[in-house]
């Protein structure tokens, strides 16, 4: 299929998009009300830097659109990914009504959906083949392959969540991964990836609408987790239906997350010697917020200031993958420059003293 047409068909979906954003922003603006219900329990954790009570089922709002608009618009890519993802976003909302979910049983709830969405792949021979020398004709389409896919998906599921501590912060980086994952899509004529990815990047700014600067409403585990199951998911497909392109690239797209997981589980289980799945105040964000905060009375200022100042790690790696896509040299140059800023950042930052 060639732009011209991918372009016009797209642009029919245009209305479907526009009421996305238009229902997403309300449902965010309820849930961002006074209701009791939407603030039944106190949320108390390590990470938390905002001051006040806020609902954290914006989530709620991104999934109820997208679920609605899969039925709607029949499309096979959006069905599949809000079928799968139901065992691991009913026990998030759980926790993040109630606040009582252990840790092991969201991630078993994580790893269940990504079974679910690559069990078929699997048995259909449907993976992303991958580009690595001698050992690549015994890992594609095997077994192996399918458990790696499935631990990556609950990897970066758990990188959103992480990256979930900073007004805007998730919500605008999901949304430059939604914009390359379409960009790329858009030059393949992948018309369905294009259209579930346009439908996600939708909601997603409807909850910003909300969320960004005064952080009114939060995504909550339920959203972080599903946000990072559906980019995650999505990037499958992606590199699955065009063979043609270097697999390796969902590194570059997926850097921030990625790179927040395999960091944090480093510093903790190797570095510090506790157990990579505690809560810590020392990721890159709140090391930030911290830094700003002494200069910077108002709290909420201080929050929403931490999105722009990292502009660099959840904006350049997303958008160099539009340019390098193609390009297996290209995309790992990428990966070194970003990870080098990551840790240039991260080291540069004093450490946490709440």
């Amino acid at each position: 299929m060639d732009n011209y047409s991918i372009l016009n068909q797209a642009l029919e979906f245009l209305p479907h998009l526009i009421t996305v954003l238009i229902s997403t922003t309300a449902l965010c603006l309820l849930f961002s009300s006074k209701i009791k219900f939407f603030h039944s329990y106190n949320y108390q954790a390590v990470q938390k830097i905002h001051e006040a009570q806020v609902s954290r089922l914006g989530g709620l709002g991104i999934f109820s659109t997208f679920f609605v608009c899969a039925y709607f618009l029949d499309n096979a890519i959006l069905i599949n990914i809000s079928l799968c993802s139901i065992p691991m976003f009913a026990v998030a909302l759980i926790e993040d009504l109630r606040h009582n979910v252990k840790p092991s049983i969201r991630m078993i709830a994580i790893f269940i959906s990504a079974l679910f969405f690559i069990i078929p792949l699997y048995q259909n021979s449907a993976m992303p083949q991958i580009e690595v020398a001698i050992i690549d004709t015994y890992l594609n389409n095997s077994l192996l392959l399918a458990l790696i896919l499935s631990i990556s998906i609950s990897g970066v599921v758990n990188g959103v969540n992480m990256i979930d501590g900073a007004n805007g912060l998730s919500g605008f980086a999901i949304s430059t991964i939604l914009i390359a994952i379409s960009f790329i899509a858009f030059t393949q004529g992948d018309l369905e990836v294009l259209i579930a990815s346009l439908v996600l990047l939708f909601g997603v700014v409807g909850f910003l609408f909300i969320n960004y600067p005064w952080g009114k409403v939060f995504l909550g585990d339920a959203g972080a987790y599903f946000l990072g199951f559906t980019v995650s998911t999505l990037a499958i497909y992606l590199f699955a239906r065009n063979d043609e392109l270097p697999s390796w690239g969902a590194i570059l797209i997926l850097f921030y997350p990625v790179t927040e997981v395999i960091f944090s589980f480093i510093r903790k289980a190797l570095v510090q010697k506790k157990t990579p799945f505690a809560p810590d105040t020392e990721h890159l964000h709140l090391k930030l917020f911290f830094v700003l905060k002494k200069g910077i009375s108002a709290n909420w200022i201080a929050n929403s200031f931490v999105t722009p100042c990292l502009a660099l790690i959840w904006l350049m790696p997303p958008l160099f993958s539009m340019i390098t896509f193609a390009s297996i040299i290209g995309i790992w140059v990428g990966v070194l420059l970003s990870t080098l800023i990551y840790l240039g950042i991260y080291l540069a930052l004093p450490k946490t003293n709440r």
